[in-house]
């Protein structure tokens, strides 16, 4: 269940492990250990924030949250922004939330908030996506990533199927992803499918999958012979850590893909 006693600055060091101390947090408020090892922002009444500092002035460009609102209630009015920007609307299940940063920053502060006085906006994050202005390549694969992962998780949840106008326009995606994104193609074919893994490997996974129940095009042209799997296994149900992911260039001290995890106390109430 939830804890009722939310992390602080002083408290991230013991919050922490592994090369996620390298992430200094300089402001956190109503940010409480959520169930199923997620993080909770925003108490009944006041907002979430979570401000981390990139190390080796390492500058993000984009941003990708995986998040849901705290329940029906929170739904009508929970939101999320990020280093002051526009607020985006937090639905009632998890979905993936892309947010392109107009200043590029090497802080980051995510904010939880409700979009009307005295209403409830709390919001469950459970991975955290930093990628770098200088890795393009990355930029595109991960936001196409969770594009892929968004159009089809209604379908496979529900187990009803993936429409083939949904496939037909993740077709046309991947085309733009490439034209605007040089390299971003490559780099995400060069991952490995895995239903366990980064969101781009969960993607791989799950195309490989859809293609072997559905006679759709092999829009990526990927060489698979997947078994027919049901629909609501293509779904990630991995959800024993919190994970900031940073992708940064190879001249920062960090490599690239380096893994910060965030490890949570299940605390009972």
């Amino acid at each position: 269940s939830d804890s009722n006693t939310a992390l602080s600055v002083s408290t991230w060091s013991t919050s922490v492990s592994g090369d996620a101390a390298e992430l200094e947090a300089n402001d956190i408020t109503y940010v409480y250990p959520g169930a199923y090892s997620t993080l909770k922002f925003g108490s009944s009444s006041k907002p979430g924030t979570l401000a981390l500092d990139i190390p080796n002035d390492v500058e993000i460009k984009r941003v990708i949250i995986h998040a849901k609102a705290y329940s029906e209630t929170d739904a009508a009015h929970a939101t999320l922004a990020i280093n002051g920007g526009s607020a985006v609307s937090i639905g009632a299940d998890y979905s993936y939330y892309v947010f392109d940063l107009d200043t590029i920053s090497s802080t980051i502060s995510i904010v939880s908030f409700a979009n009307s006085n005295n209403s409830k906006g709390r919001v469950y994050v459970d991975n955290i996506i930093m990628i770098a202005n200088s890795k393009q390549d990355a930029v595109g694969a991960y936001g196409y990533a969770a594009e892929f992962l968004n159009a089809t998780a209604a379908g496979c949840a529900a187990k009803t199927g993936i429409a083939s106008g949904t496939w037909e326009d993740l077709g046309t995606s991947w085309g733009t992803c490439g034209t605007n994104y040089s390299g971003s193609t490559t780099y995400f074919l060069a991952k490995t499918a895995n239903a366990n893994g980064d969101i781009i490997e969960e993607s791989l996974a799950r195309y490989d999958n859809i293609l072997a129940n559905y006679n759709y095009s092999n829009f990526m042209n990927r060489s698979t012979n997947g078994a027919k799997v049901a629909l609501g296994n293509l779904l990630n149900e991995n959800t024993n850590t919190v994970a900031i992911i940073v992708i940064i260039s190879l001249v920062s001290v960090t490599a690239i893909g380096g893994y910060f995890f965030l490890r949570k106390r299940r605390e009972q109430n």
